[in-house]
């Protein structure tokens, strides 16, 4: 009987969970070229999409070489 009511309790849980608001802080998106570049265009459309949706959205321009 237990171990067919565990797995309905692990379900139930697990269910909770996920009805979480995701995500709880801004969203960092990482550009590895220089700014102005086709990269960091589609991170901006990126960010506008979000930001319709409330969510915040960063975007760090990082030159590695």
């Amino acid at each position: 009987m237990f171990k067919h009511i565990l797995p309905l309790v692990l379900a139930l849980a697990a269910n909770a969970a996920l009805a979480q608001a995701w995500p709880t802080k801004p969203v960092r998106v990482v550009v590895a070229f220089a700014p102005g570049g086709s990269p960091e265009q589609f991170a901006k459309l990126y960010r506008d999409a979000y930001e319709k949706y409330g969510k915040l959205v960063k975007e760090l321009n990082i030159k590695i070489d």
